[in-house]
């Protein structure tokens, strides 16, 4: 991986960016979804600060559809965690096969 981020083969340095995007898009979404449960659960079951019933069902709706999101980013993450390591084994291979070729017809 190192050898093909270095020497800017093919398109790896754009899945890795597609990648890297989706990773902080997932993360995102979970850091979002444990907020929202820890905030509906200490306004539901009591123990914070009133909570008005339309805000808990705001929370409510907030956390199904972070639920919903992290649950996309994980598939998605996945995807192109795996687009981005056949790009960088595909492009490796072809540069060693390159220059293995170039090589053997000097001598």
């Amino acid at each position: 991986m190192h050898g093909a981020l270095q020497q800017e083969l093919g398109r790896v340095d754009a899945f890795n960016a597609i990648y890297g995007f989706h990773r902080v898009l997932l993360t995102t979404f979970l850091l979002s979804f444990v907020t929202y449960v820890t905030i509906w659960t200490v306004g539901h079951f009591g123990g914070g600060p009133d909570t008005p019933p339309s805000k808990l069902s705001l929370l409510r709706s907030m956390v199904f559809l972070t639920a919903i999101g992290a649950g996309i980013e994980i598939f998605r993450a996945r995807k192109r965690a795996y687009y981005y390591a056949r790009e960088v084994l595909w492009m490796t291979s072809d540069h060693i096969r390159a220059s293995s070729s170039t090589s053997g017809e000097k001598a």
